[in-house]
């Protein structure tokens, strides 16, 4: 049987989650928490055994990522939210799953198959010990596939292969398709680096985000840096320091 705690501020939308859990899995529920500050007491002051949690993140008197600082929580959570904006945050805690509301039977259903799969060869005794959250992290975490953009008076789908690179102007994020087509986004570059995929896209320096298909070759640069050329032009040289050039050789596969 699995132990799971809810902590969730909606007491008709805990009804719910408990009653459709209970229909996918031999459950033992503790009493739900409504508040980060009961949450805080709970992990504090409980030894009782532990599976999983499911877990809002807009609380009454606050965010539950707040908990993850002030108590020691290392089993994995399953959000439960109306609030797609902090799916990264999510998943700098111990989440596995991020689900929206209004949920479903068949999305509850995927996540605890999810956490049964990731912590199907570890024993129930110590099924609460997260072996290695970082790779769980990894392996779980998804990337923008696409921006909705403003074009004219409607919203288009921006796919990100099709970025060449993004750039910052006055802390403005514009995403440049071709020398001419560019696009502005509503994220900052330092959130953008975390929204796509690494694999693909590389930060060069504090004003360039570039993608590695549009990449055309590399220049020797002053003092051991390094110039970036894509196969479209750019509003300037895109200058890799020195200490960034064995990150790029990697990141291209050199």
């Amino acid at each position: 049987m699995m132990h799971v705690l809810i902590i969730e501020d909606e007491p008709a939308t805990a009804r719910l989650l408990q009653s459709m859990l209970a229909q996918i899995e031999s459950m033992h529920f503790y009493s739900v928490l409504d508040s980060v500050t009961a949450a805080i007491d709970w992990f504090n002051t409980n030894d009782n055994p532990l599976d999983l949690v499911f877990m809002d993140i807009r609380l009454s008197d606050g965010l539950s990522l707040e908990i993850f600082s002030k108590a020691n929580i290392t089993v994995p959570v399953i959000f439960v939210t109306a609030y797609e904006e902090y799916t990264l945050s999510a998943f700098k805690t111990t989440g596995i799953d991020y689900i929206l509301k209004p949920f479903d039977k068949e999305e509850l259903l995927k996540a605890v198959s999810k956490y049964k799969q990731l912590f199907q060869n570890t024993k129930p005794e110590v099924s609460n010990q997260l072996i290695d959250i970082d790779f769980l992290r990894k392996s779980l975490q998804s990337y923008k596939q696409a921006f909705l953009v403003s074009f004219r008076n409607k919203l288009l789908p921006l796919s990100v292969k099709s970025i060449a690179y993004i750039t910052t102007v006055n802390e403005v994020s514009i995403a440049y398709v071709s020398k001419d087509k560019k696009y502005v986004l509503d994220n900052t570059l330092e959130e953008l680096a975390n929204l796509l995929d690494p694999k693909d896209f590389f930060r060069a320096n504090r004003q360039f985000l570039i993608n590695k298909t549009f990449v055309q070759d590399l220049d020797y640069y002053f003092n051991g840096r390094m110039v970036v050329n894509l196969t479209i032009p750019t509003t300037e040289k895109i200058i890799v320091s020195k200490a960034k050039v064995p990150e790029l050789k990697k990141w291209m596969g050199l």
